[in-house]
């Protein structure tokens, strides 16, 4: 500490004498009695407001130091004020010691959202039928509260560590579903998707028929005037067969560009078969 900066904070609290009893005390010693051997006096011969001091005596209290303190209380005021600021009065606060805490397992887990969804009288089917469905039975918009609908979009938008993809993975090769392969349900054509209700049945079924869906568009719209696959025939050769000759060179060529272009998931299926 330096020593400089503790006369200057000591310089604030100056003497107090007291002239009628003769006592001399400071912010930093008690009152104390002065004996008829320790008057005060002044040591200059000057007319002036020099600071009197009293007799010197052997006693080592009586020898005045900085600022007019007896040289004992100055250093003891001096080893307080260094105490005050090396050593606070108060000890920083300990950190408290966090607890460990086990870390629950996927199984507790999923038997405490099974638990509530219990308590809420539904079924797991209900649950995922209610988070997932966005229109009534007369196909209005279903009002959704912020965070359902932020959580259903998060999901099925692909944010989500957890995508889609793997959920119909998992339920297309999940022994719990599964039925037997020639079963009549099994990529069904003619039963709509949504009657079918073991899963596997009902996924090999809806691409099936997703997909009828799309080739059928696809033709339709392959067929339309403006792609280039109609042929002009007059009424006189209406009646005429047409043979291969009557195909230009550059017919299949232009063909096969125009089916590319507006039927690419039959081409796929074509090229597919055909190899």
């Amino acid at each position: 500490m330096d020593p400089n900066n503790s006369f200057s904070a000591l310089s604030q609290y100056p003497l107090n004498y007291r002239s009628h009893s003769n006592l001399v005390f400071s912010p930093f010693q008690s009152p104390s009695f002065q004996t008829s051997n320790s008057k005060l006096q002044k040591t200059c011969n000057c007319i002036c407001t020099c600071t009197p001091t009293s007799r010197q005596t052997n006693h080592p209290s009586s020898t005045i130091g900085q600022n007019g303190l007896p040289i004992t209380a100055w250093k003891r005021a001096i080893d307080e004020f260094s105490d005050k600021e090396n050593h606070p009065s108060s000890p920083p606060p300990k950190k408290q010691k966090q607890t460990y805490t086990r870390r629950r397992t996927i199984d507790e887990k999923l038997c405490d959202i099974f638990m509530i969804i219990d308590k809420a009288g539904w079924s797991f089917a209900d649950f995922l039928f209610y988070a997932f469905r966005y229109r009534d039975d007369n196909g209005k918009e279903i009002h959704r509260e912020q965070a359902h609908a932020n959580t259903v979009q998060k999901f099925l938008a692909g944010y989500t560590d957890r995508t889609p993809a793997d959920i119909l993975n998992f339920w297309f090769h999940s022994p719990d579903g599964r039925l037997d392969e020639d079963s009549v349900l099994m990529y069904s054509t003619t039963t709509p998707y949504t009657d079918i209700k073991p899963v596997r049945a009902c996924l090999t079924s809806f691409a099936v028929q997703i997909v009828e869906r799309r080739l059928i568009q696809e033709a339709t719209n392959a067929t339309h005037p403006s792609s280039g696959l109609h042929a002009v025939i007059s009424r006189k050769t209406s009646l005429k067969k047409a043979e291969w000759v009557d195909i230009g060179a550059t017919t299949v060529l232009e063909v096969a560009g125009i089916l590319k272009k507006y039927q690419p998931i039959t081409w796929h299926y074509f090229i597919k078969i055909a190899a």
